[in-house]
């Protein structure tokens, strides 16, 4: 059912789109394939993510925990072989979400979107979409477990940011 002949990611391009209306969506996963939307203003990815070789909730958990003290960090969303990378940087409390996709691992890679704003706008959408998903349950077969104790500290790190 999932797979890259069947289920190709769509996308439409656009640059500096409004950071107010941004959507992090994740569905329920199936044998290691886990559908994902992000939209933000007429901007939308619709895209589904392996967790091998790493799982990118993971990663995102990491951006999370780093980008809103000052740092910037990357998820790698594995559609096998393309990839889409979700890049993150906070410069003095502006964040910057760069989404890029390349054809494989270590190829060249084009700029999809670049999306600028606060934590609050950029990363809580993010924060909001690994909760939900923390509270349904999922065979470890389906995907890996995330549980809603590694998101507490985010969350109130996010907090802290507003």
């Amino acid at each position: 059912m999932l797979g890259q002949d069947t289920d190709s990611p769509t996308f439409t391009p656009m640059l500096d789109v409004p950071s107010h209306s941004a959507l992090v969506h994740l569905s329920q996963p199936e044998s290691g394939w886990l559908p994902v939307v992000f939209q933000a203003g007429t901007f939308k990815l619709d895209f589904y993510a392996s967790n091998v070789p790493t799982n990118p909730l993971d990663l995102l958990c990491e951006v999370l925990a780093v980008v809103p003290t000052g740092g910037s960090a990357a998820v790698m969303w594995h559609l096998e072989p393309a990839i889409y990378w979700f890049a993150f940087e906070n410069k003095m409390g502006e964040v910057t979400l760069e989404i890029s996709e390349a054809s494989a691992y270590n190829k060249p890679r084009t700029c999809l979107l670049r999306l600028t704003g606060s934590a609050r706008t950029i990363l809580l959408p993010f924060y909001k979409a690994l909760t939900a998903f923390a509270g349904h349950k999922f065979s470890e077969a389906q995907w890996p477990v995330l549980t809603p104790g590694r998101l507490k500290p985010i969350g109130q790190l996010l907090r802290s940011q507003h």
